[in-house]
């Protein structure tokens, strides 16, 4: 019995710690978005970049 408490903790603690390491994934995600975003406004790349894939992924992070 003491095992099964022992795996459900251990489940629990891995699941919390899983949570986390997304959240700073995604955080890391936005804020490289973000730097992204103004080095192509700083550097004047925006009437460069007529791929719409690029446009797509610079809009998005810019919003």
């Amino acid at each position: 019995m003491l095992n099964v408490m022992r795996s459900i903790a251990g489940w629990m603690y891995l699941e919390k710690n899983v949570h986390s390491f997304q959240k700073v994934t995604f955080l890391f995600m936005s804020t490289s978005g973000s730097l992204f975003c103004i080095f192509v406004r700083t550097r004047g790349y925006e009437k460069q970049l007529q791929n719409k894939a690029t446009n797509l992924y610079s809009g998005a992070h810019c919003l």
